[in-house]
């Protein structure tokens, strides 16, 4: 019997120096226990991993013949019965997350940057007072 799973077809990000890629992203199958936004994603050749919520809610929708050899090696390979959900529609609908997301890495930047530049005039003043 094939186990059930619900997949949503993405492309990597466009980068110079890495090309796009397709890949599923599995949004109900977190991939541990103790990180509840990294979910388990899934590309060729049997590459499981970890994909954060954050990085799979920026990407675009896989077009279908892009994704078709990936389904294929799911089902029949891997042994999955596959629900494929639309991609623009689980994306759209995961909008307030994305927003969630955002928000939360802007304050943990903002906190670090903060933490840096008080540790780097703490730095500045012990300099100051070595040098004098």
């Amino acid at each position: 019997m094939k186990t059930p799973i619900k997949a949503v077809f993405l492309m990597t990000p466009w980068d110079e120096k890495i090309p796009q890629e397709v890949f599923a992203y599995f949004p109900e199958e977190n991939y541990s226990d103790s990180w509840k936004t990294l979910k388990t994603s899934y590309a060729h050749n049997g590459q499981t991993s970890p994909c954060a919520e954050l990085f799979a809610l920026e990407c675009k929708p896989a077009a279908p013949k892009a994704y078709e050899g990936l389904l294929a090696e799911l089902t029949y390979i891997k042994g999955f019965d596959v629900t494929v959900l639309d991609a623009k529609e689980f994306l759209h609908s995961q909008g307030k997350r994305l927003r969630e997301l955002k928000q939360v890495v802007k304050e943990i930047t903002a906190d670090t940057d903060e933490e840096n530049s008080i540790r780097n005039a703490e730095y500045r003043a012990k300099r100051q007072k070595a040098v004098a």
